[in-house]
């Protein structure tokens, strides 16, 4: 299972987390979504590529509050952004960046993984 971080905070999809809804709280919202721009559709791009892509990512999310984060699983790291608020922004801009999916973080409730397509 991907292990995301933001903020000092691990979070886990499938759980609800004390700690992740204080990350929420902190920051005076009720939701956020983990986006990412690197490996399009899961595919392994060159580490050049995917410094770019998140970098235009920071670019076009700056209009909404972010912090960054990142995703660790066997070995496999991408770095991510922490988008506060509406996840539908979000959403869409994982399907410019060619993203198979987004975290969903909402207050109270588990962390989940939800499909951009």
């Amino acid at each position: 299972m991907t292990v995301y971080q933001a903020d000092g905070v691990e979070i886990r999809t499938g759980r609800r987390q004390a700690a992740v809804d204080g990350l929420l709280a902190r920051h005076g919202y009720r939701s956020a979504t983990l986006i990412g721009a690197e490996n399009p559709f899961s595919r392994r791009m060159p580490a050049g590529w995917n410094h770019r892509m998140h970098r235009r990512l920071e670019q076009v999310a700056r209009r909404r509050p972010t912090l960054p984060a990142t995703g660790t699983w066997r070995g496999w790291r991408e770095a991510h952004l922490l988008q506060f608020g509406d996840k539908r922004p979000a959403v869409r801009l994982a399907r410019i960046f060619r993203q198979n999916a987004v975290v969903i973080i909402d207050l109270g409730r588990p962390v989940r993984i939800v499909p951009t397509c």
